[in-house]
């Protein structure tokens, strides 16, 4: 049995082998495509507002711009009050808060910052000082219609300056700001221009002063009278008065005023100064210079007799009642009885009471004795009590008298009294009648 086989055709997809070989035929480049052109934008189709719209959106604005305004003003504000706030004063923080409606904390941080910042931008620079000191020697030598400010000084001879102070040392410029640390402190203390100024000046420093004058017056146990007026018109604080109990009452006793009264009359004159119209001259009478002499006469003797060194006089104590001057019986009832004596009366005026020394002269002469202290009262010496006399064995004892007593009388002690011893009692005297008041039968008889 035979068996045959057959080739299997190749399939019809399957392309030759030459055919493979052959490089394959160019494609043609595709033209570019044309670029459109960009389509534009559709027009804004406006928008139409009705007339509320519109108020709201003016008023929103206007309330915007307002309020930042507001914000502004009221940070402005809070930096100049900042910068003029006293540290002394507490009350001022909690009306600063009330104000600008902050919290205490965030006031006294702005507070703190503020005063730090003030007292950094105060620091002396020396640079300063050395310019102004260089101007003043440059407009000395110049009239004064060519003077220059600081300004266009600096600008002027900038070069020169910085040269020159580049070349000070260390202690110059130390020496620089020490002297406007003093030029500050002199400025300081000169009076304020403003009138609220100086009445805030002085209101503080009256608080400090009327404070340390009374605890140190409490504290040495002393005695204080102290006025402080104003003395410019312009000028609205009120006067000051430091007075203590004592002093008071030594005012109304020897001068009969009060302080209120001293203090407004030391203000008017320190007001009118020599504006004041000036005052008329008083004639002095000779009844005003006898009531000066006895013045100073009675007052020196007063002041010596109550003290108490002169009181002592004989082993006894003199009365402390005021001393009463006797011109007729000045040894014994002035100068024993309160251990003083009158120095300086002049030799050629008698002594005696300044109303019977005449002329007028002579009464002239012992008032300016007396102004001037030529004559005055001293302390005498002490006089000893003179001793008791011994009575001796020999000599007669006193015996007292006995008094007398009548029968039928008694007395204080159940005896009789004398009725001869009794005191008589006095008999009127009357004066005789007249004719018209007496009897009709008195005057014929």
């Amino acid at each position: 049995m035979s068996s045959s086989t057959a080739p299997a055709p190749a399939p019809a997809s399957a392309p030759a082998p030459a055919a493979a070989l052959e490089p394959a035929a160019a494609q043609p480049t595709p033209e570019p495509a044309a670029v459109q052109p960009t389509p534009e934008p559709a027009a804004v189709q406006p928008t139409t507002l009705s007339v509320e719209q519109i108020q709201a959106n003016l008023t929103a604005s206007k309330a915007a711009a307002e309020l930042n305004a507001l914000r502004t003003n009221n940070e402005t504000d809070l930096s100049v009050a900042l910068k003029n706030f006293d540290a002394g004063v507490k009350v001022t923080v909690n009306d600063m808060c009330k104000t600008f409606k902050k919290t205490k904390k965030y006031m006294n941080g702005r507070l703190h910052r503020s005063l730090y910042q003030i007292q950094m931008s105060r620091a002396p620079i020396p640079w300063n000082g050395f310019t102004g000191m260089k101007l003043v020697e440059y407009n000395e030598a110049q009239p004064k219609d060519k003077r220059l400010r600081i300004g266009t000084f600096v600008k002027r001879n900038h070069v020169q300056l910085r040269l020159e102070f580049s070349k000070l040392t260390t202690d110059e410029t130390t020496k620089i700001a020490n002297a406007m640390l003093r030029r500050r402190k002199e400025q300081d203390l000169k009076p304020r221009r403003t009138s609220k100024g100086v009445v805030r000046d002085f209101s503080q420093s009256m608080t400090k002063v009327t404070k340390e004058v009374e605890s140190t017056c409490v504290r040495t146990d002393s005695a204080a009278l102290c006025f402080f007026v104003k003395t410019k018109v312009t000028d609205l604080h009120k006067p000051v008065l430091v007075v203590t109990p004592g002093v008071r009452d030594f005012l109304r006793d020897e001068y009969k005023t009060s302080p209120e009264e001293m203090i407004m009359k030391l203000e008017a004159a320190m007001l009118n100064g020599d504006k004041a119209a000036p005052k008329k001259q008083q004639t002095r009478t000779m009844n005003d210079e006898i009531s000066d002499c006895r013045g100073f006469i009675q007052d020196g003797l007063n002041t010596h007799a109550s003290v108490d060194n002169c009181l002592h006089l004989n082993g006894r104590l003199a009365s402390r009642k005021s001393a009463g001057m006797n011109y007729d019986n000045i040894v014994p009832k002035v100068y024993e009885r309160y251990g003083v004596k009158l120095v300086g009366w002049p030799e050629d005026v008698p002594l005696t009471n300044p109303g019977n020394i005449k002329p007028r002269s002579k009464l002239q002469e012992l008032l300016a004795a007396l102004e001037s202290r030529a004559c005055h009262w001293e302390v005498a010496e002490p006089v000893l009590a003179p001793e008791t006399t011994t009575v001796t064995k020999d000599a007669p004892a006193k015996r007292g008298r006995k008094r007398k007593t009548a029968a039928g009388a008694e007395g204080e002690g159940g005896g009789e009294v004398n009725k001869d011893s009794q005191p008589k009692k006095r008999k009127r005297v009357t004066k005789p009648k007249a004719a018209a008041t007496a009897s009709p039968s008195a005057v014929i008889g």
